[in-house]
Protein backbone atom coordinates (compact mmCIF):
# COMPACT_ATOMS: atom_id res chain seq x y z
CA UNK A 1 0.00 0.00 0.00
CA UNK A 2 2.91 2.27 1.10
CA UNK A 3 4.78 1.40 -2.20
CA UNK A 4 1.47 2.11 -4.48
CA UNK A 5 0.75 5.77 -2.89
CA UNK A 6 4.46 6.47 -3.18
CA UNK A 7 4.33 6.08 -6.82
CA UNK A 8 1.14 7.69 -7.40
CA UNK A 9 2.21 10.58 -5.06
CA UNK A 10 5.58 10.35 -7.52
CA UNK A 11 3.73 10.69 -10.80
CA UNK A 12 1.56 13.78 -10.15
CA UNK A 13 3.38 15.58 -7.41
CA UNK A 14 7.21 14.63 -6.81
CA UNK A 15 8.05 17.33 -4.27
CA UNK A 16 4.90 16.72 -2.38
CA UNK A 17 7.16 13.64 -1.57
CA UNK A 18 9.03 15.73 1.06
CA UNK A 19 5.53 15.97 3.54
CA UNK A 20 3.97 12.73 2.58
CA UNK A 21 6.91 10.50 3.57
CA UNK A 22 6.93 11.05 7.27
CA UNK A 23 3.76 10.29 7.42
CA UNK A 24 3.55 7.28 5.33
CA UNK A 25 5.63 5.64 8.27
CA UNK A 26 3.85 6.49 10.78
CA UNK A 27 2.68 4.07 13.46
CA UNK A 28 -1.35 2.60 12.55
CA UNK A 29 -1.52 0.94 15.94
CA UNK A 30 -4.31 2.47 17.48
CA UNK A 31 -3.29 2.10 20.67
CA UNK A 32 -0.30 4.20 20.23
CA UNK A 33 -0.23 7.96 21.01
CA UNK A 34 1.75 10.84 21.05
CA UNK A 35 1.80 14.20 22.74
CA UNK A 36 -0.74 16.37 21.25
CA UNK A 37 1.10 19.93 20.55
CA UNK A 38 -0.50 23.48 19.09
CA UNK A 39 0.61 25.95 17.11
CA UNK A 40 -0.34 29.04 15.37
CA UNK A 41 0.55 31.13 12.15
CA UNK A 42 -0.17 34.68 12.33
CA UNK A 43 1.14 36.99 9.20
CA UNK A 44 0.15 40.57 9.15
CA UNK A 45 0.07 43.19 6.10
CA UNK A 46 -1.20 47.03 5.93
CA UNK A 47 -3.88 47.89 3.69
CA UNK A 48 -4.39 51.64 2.32
CA UNK A 49 -7.26 51.77 2.64
CA UNK A 50 -10.06 52.12 5.45
CA UNK A 51 -11.52 49.50 8.32
CA UNK A 52 -14.59 49.01 6.60
CA UNK A 53 -13.35 48.92 3.44
CA UNK A 54 -11.10 45.77 3.99
CA UNK A 55 -13.72 44.14 6.48
CA UNK A 56 -16.02 44.07 3.39
CA UNK A 57 -13.43 42.21 1.21
CA UNK A 58 -11.60 40.06 4.32
CA UNK A 59 -15.00 38.76 5.66
CA UNK A 60 -16.38 37.55 1.94
CA UNK A 61 -13.39 36.39 -1.18
CA UNK A 62 -15.69 35.49 -4.38
CA UNK A 63 -14.51 34.36 -7.01
CA UNK A 64 -10.82 34.41 -6.92
CA UNK A 65 -8.81 34.50 -9.64
CA UNK A 66 -5.41 33.06 -11.06
CA UNK A 67 -4.06 36.34 -12.27
CA UNK A 68 -4.79 37.41 -8.39
CA UNK A 69 -2.85 34.80 -6.71
CA UNK A 70 1.51 35.17 -6.67
CA UNK A 71 3.80 32.73 -6.63
CA UNK A 72 4.80 30.51 -3.83
CA UNK A 73 6.78 27.43 -3.38
CA UNK A 74 4.15 25.55 -1.64
CA UNK A 75 1.12 26.11 -4.39
CA UNK A 76 3.39 26.63 -7.76
CA UNK A 77 6.09 24.02 -6.89
CA UNK A 78 4.64 21.64 -4.31
CA UNK A 79 1.18 21.66 -5.98
CA UNK A 80 -1.18 22.43 -2.58
CA UNK A 81 -4.87 23.77 -3.86
CA UNK A 82 -5.13 27.39 -4.33
CA UNK A 83 -8.13 29.43 -2.94
CA UNK A 84 -10.85 29.62 -5.34
CA UNK A 85 -13.85 31.13 -3.19
CA UNK A 86 -14.74 32.42 0.10
CA UNK A 87 -18.79 33.39 0.93
CA UNK A 88 -20.78 33.89 3.72
CA UNK A 89 -23.70 32.74 4.96
CA UNK A 90 -25.69 35.16 7.72
CA UNK A 91 -23.82 37.68 10.02
CA UNK A 92 -22.56 37.44 13.10
CA UNK A 93 -21.74 34.75 15.72
CA UNK A 94 -23.59 31.27 14.01
CA UNK A 95 -22.42 32.71 10.82
CA UNK A 96 -20.72 30.17 8.14
CA UNK A 97 -18.49 31.21 5.83
CA UNK A 98 -18.51 28.60 2.83
CA UNK A 99 -14.77 27.91 1.63
CA UNK A 100 -13.40 26.22 -2.07
CA UNK A 101 -9.92 25.39 -3.23
CA UNK A 102 -8.89 24.24 -6.46
CA UNK A 103 -8.73 19.67 -6.69
CA UNK A 104 -12.74 19.86 -5.33
CA UNK A 105 -11.41 20.96 -2.01
CA UNK A 106 -14.67 22.48 0.23
CA UNK A 107 -15.16 23.01 4.05
CA UNK A 108 -16.59 25.64 6.26
CA UNK A 109 -15.56 28.46 8.56
CA UNK A 110 -17.63 28.58 11.67
CA UNK A 111 -17.74 32.13 12.76
CA UNK A 112 -17.48 32.22 16.43
CA UNK A 113 -16.90 35.96 17.10
CA UNK A 114 -17.47 39.18 15.26
CA UNK A 115 -16.93 42.82 16.01
CA UNK A 116 -17.88 44.41 13.17
CA UNK A 117 -14.18 46.34 11.30
CA UNK A 118 -12.46 44.68 13.89
CA UNK A 119 -12.15 40.88 14.60
CA UNK A 120 -13.86 37.66 12.78
CA UNK A 121 -13.23 34.53 14.15
CA UNK A 122 -14.02 30.68 13.50
CA UNK A 123 -13.57 27.62 14.02
CA UNK A 124 -13.23 25.12 11.06
CA UNK A 125 -15.37 22.52 9.78
CA UNK A 126 -14.95 19.50 7.94
CA UNK A 127 -17.10 17.15 6.24
CA UNK A 128 -16.31 13.64 5.20
CA UNK A 129 -16.53 14.82 1.36
CA UNK A 130 -14.64 17.85 2.23
CA UNK A 131 -11.19 16.51 0.98
CA UNK A 132 -11.35 14.01 -2.44
CA UNK A 133 -9.60 10.92 -1.72
CA UNK A 134 -6.63 12.18 -4.39
CA UNK A 135 -5.76 14.89 -1.98
CA UNK A 136 -6.19 13.00 1.35
CA UNK A 137 -3.97 11.15 0.56
CA UNK A 138 -0.68 13.17 0.62
CA UNK A 139 -2.24 14.63 4.27
CA UNK A 140 -5.56 15.02 5.98
CA UNK A 141 -5.82 18.32 8.00
CA UNK A 142 -8.58 17.12 10.26
CA UNK A 143 -7.24 13.48 11.56
CA UNK A 144 -5.98 12.46 15.02
CA UNK A 145 -2.55 13.22 14.03
CA UNK A 146 -2.77 16.65 11.99
CA UNK A 147 -5.95 18.74 12.67
CA UNK A 148 -6.77 22.56 11.67
CA UNK A 149 -8.61 24.12 14.78
CA UNK A 150 -9.75 27.92 14.43
CA UNK A 151 -8.17 31.02 12.85
CA UNK A 152 -9.36 34.79 12.98
CA UNK A 153 -8.25 38.05 11.10
CA UNK A 154 -7.74 40.96 13.42
CA UNK A 155 -7.86 44.69 11.53
CA UNK A 156 -6.38 47.45 13.22
CA UNK A 157 -6.92 51.25 12.27
CA UNK A 158 -4.04 53.24 11.27
CA UNK A 159 -3.16 56.88 10.63
CA UNK A 160 -3.96 58.01 6.88
CA UNK A 161 -7.28 55.96 6.93
CA UNK A 162 -5.46 52.84 6.69
CA UNK A 163 -5.31 49.47 8.32
CA UNK A 164 -3.56 46.41 9.39
CA UNK A 165 -4.71 43.25 8.84
CA UNK A 166 -3.36 39.91 10.84
CA UNK A 167 -4.45 36.79 10.01
CA UNK A 168 -3.80 33.59 12.30
CA UNK A 169 -4.39 29.68 11.68
CA UNK A 170 -4.12 27.79 14.81
CA UNK A 171 -4.11 23.97 14.36
CA UNK A 172 -3.02 20.64 16.28
CA UNK A 173 -0.61 18.08 16.13
CA UNK A 174 0.12 14.19 17.92
CA UNK A 175 2.76 12.61 15.69
CA UNK A 176 6.30 11.38 16.61
CA UNK A 177 8.09 13.97 14.58
CA UNK A 178 5.61 17.40 15.38
CA UNK A 179 8.79 19.26 14.78
CA UNK A 180 8.77 18.61 11.53
CA UNK A 181 4.74 18.95 10.99
CA UNK A 182 5.46 22.05 12.37
CA UNK A 183 7.99 23.33 10.07
CA UNK A 184 5.35 22.28 7.20
CA UNK A 185 2.69 24.42 8.69
CA UNK A 186 4.58 27.58 8.85
CA UNK A 187 5.36 27.15 5.13
CA UNK A 188 2.42 25.73 3.99
CA UNK A 189 0.05 28.20 5.92
CA UNK A 190 2.62 31.26 5.75
CA UNK A 191 2.11 30.53 1.72
CA UNK A 192 -1.92 30.59 1.88
CA UNK A 193 -1.98 33.08 4.51
CA UNK A 194 0.26 35.81 2.04
CA UNK A 195 -2.12 35.34 -1.24
CA UNK A 196 -4.97 35.48 0.93
CA UNK A 197 -4.13 38.86 2.64
CA UNK A 198 -2.69 40.18 -1.41
CA UNK A 199 -6.43 39.48 -2.48
CA UNK A 200 -7.90 41.32 0.32
CA UNK A 201 -5.32 44.01 0.15
CA UNK A 202 -5.60 44.47 -3.92
CA UNK A 203 -9.56 44.21 -3.61
CA UNK A 204 -10.03 46.82 -0.83
CA UNK A 205 -7.24 49.24 -1.88
CA UNK A 206 -8.73 49.37 -5.44
CA UNK A 207 -12.11 49.90 -3.82
CA UNK A 208 -11.31 52.74 -1.62
CA UNK A 209 -9.00 54.50 -4.86
CA UNK A 210 -12.46 54.18 -6.18
CA UNK A 211 -14.94 55.57 -3.45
Amino acid sequence: MTGGLLRESSSRKGPALLVVVPLLGMPMDAAMTYPTEHAAVTTVIEIDAPPATVWQHTVAIPDIRAEELRFTISHNLIGVPKPVDARLEGEGPGAVRLLRWGQGIHFQEHVTEWEQDRRLAWRFHFAPDSIPAAVEAHIRVDSDYLRLEDGDYMLEPLPGNRTRLTLTTRYSMATPFNDYCRWWGERFLGDFHGIVLDVIRNRAEAAAGGA
